[in-house]
């Protein structure tokens, strides 16, 4: 279903990606699933409002999501 609605699945760091684009295409990629999952009398849980992700860990780092973004040492 990714490749049917062009989402990227394998991200290169060095790729400027379209976010805009790709949430649209994420989107409708959820819808199919969500009606895929009805169509066998499965339900998919709609009711999440936020994301839980654990830390990514490289090497001895332990990368955490955060509320702000740092760019060129300015906090937006």
């Amino acid at each position: 279903m990714l490749m049917t609605h062009s989402c990227i699945y394998h991200w290169i760091l060095d790729n400027e990606l379209n976010f805009s684009s790709s949430l649209k295409h994420l989107e409708h990629c959820i819808a199919d699933i969500q009606l895929w999952m009805t169509q066998k009398l499965l339900k998919l849980n709609d009711c999440v409002k936020s994301l839980k992700t654990p830390a990514l860990q490289m090497g001895t780092s332990s990368i955490t999501l955060n509320g702000s973004v740092n760019n060129l040492g300015v906090i937006l």
